[in-house]
């Protein structure tokens, strides 16, 4: 799977997107959710790593599931 069909351009990131460009808006949801996948990717795999977490493996039950989207406009 592509990681980089849809995301916005890193140009366009904080600025104001027209209402003329339905896909670029797309593409910014997209990017703020790959933002938010590789947060919690990151943090179920710190929980992993803490050796006073050992009962759950974090990353296996809740982080492994979450995949990035293709999206081709």
């Amino acid at each position: 799977m592509s990681t980089d069909y849809g995301r916005l351009n890193k140009d366009l990131v904080g600025k104001q997107l027209s209402d003329d460009a339905p896909e670029l808006k797309v593409a910014a949801m997209l990017s703020k959710q790959d933002d938010l996948i590789a947060a919690i990717k990151a943090l179920t795999a710190k929980l992993d790593a803490d050796a006073g977490v050992t009962d759950t493996d974090y990353a296996s039950t809740i982080s492994d599931g979450i995949n990035l989207l293709d999206f081709t406009p």
